[in-house]
């Protein structure tokens, strides 16, 4: 793993920002990781925002069957 991505750069993956975009396009897979509490924030983005969510969720789910979610427990937060 090279990148550990956050809320954020997934947010701007999802509306497509040209920089982040290039980014990802220049990443193989393995090299790309989030936490599982990344994971918690979006799907609770998703659904708060379920007009969103009917588009997002395909790329989402596409997304956290290529990149690796790391946990994020006690042992991780001390």
């Amino acid at each position: 793993m090279k990148y550990l991505l956050d809320t954020c750069t997934l947010c701007y993956f999802f509306r497509k920002d040209p920089n982040v975009l290039m980014h990802f396009k220049s990443c193989l897979p393995n090299d790309l990781a989030f936490s599982s509490l990344t994971a918690l924030e979006i799907e609770y983005g998703l659904k708060l925002h379920q007009e969103k969510e009917i588009k997002i969720r395909p790329i989402w789910e596409e997304l956290t069957s290529l990149i690796t979610i790391l946990p994020f427990g006690e042992r991780e937060a001390c």
